[in-house]
């Protein structure tokens, strides 16, 4: 009887044994996940940004505005027949990528002429504005010299 009694006990202390080593198993199967899905996140571009952000935020602590860039054309006044709007042509030459020839190209704006000095043919220079409307984001500028 002592001897069924070991054998059952030792049957029953291999059970557990392969018990906490599938538990210990699984245990370290669920670290290996997590860990994997961090390293997933950490990766990802996503993840990537935030800590780019964090980083970011953390050397610029003090707001920095930009100053915005103020775009100048010079050209001819093709029409005025809107009120306080003029349509301007710019022309500009440029060089080809691939046959490096010098080609002619025209581009029409939209330009707001608050005082309806400029008539057609005249040169004008305008520069970048807040948006007036849709397309008319250029305003005439004043030029008091040549303006007598």
């Amino acid at each position: 009887m002592v001897k069924n009694k070991t054998s059952q006990e030792q049957k029953n202390s291999s059970k557990d044994k392969k018990k906490s080593k599938k538990e210990e198993f699984v245990k370290l199967k669920q670290k290996k996940k997590i860990s994997s899905q961090k390293r997933r996140r950490e990766n990802s571009a996503i993840g990537r940004k935030k800590n780019d952000l964090k980083q970011y935020r953390k050397k610029t602590s003090k707001k920095v505005f930009k100053k915005p860039i103020k775009k100048e054309f010079k050209g001819s006044v093709i029409s005025d027949k809107m009120k306080k709007t003029l349509v301007v042509e710019v022309s500009t030459v440029k060089i080809h990528p691939v046959y490096n020839k010098r080609y002619k190209t025209d581009k029409k704006y939209l330009v707001h002429d608050p005082q309806e000095k400029y008539k057609v043919g005249d040169f004008v220079l305008f520069r970048t504005s807040k948006p007036i409307s849709k397309r008319k984001k250029w305003i005439v500028v004043y030029d008091n010299k040549s303006d007598n």
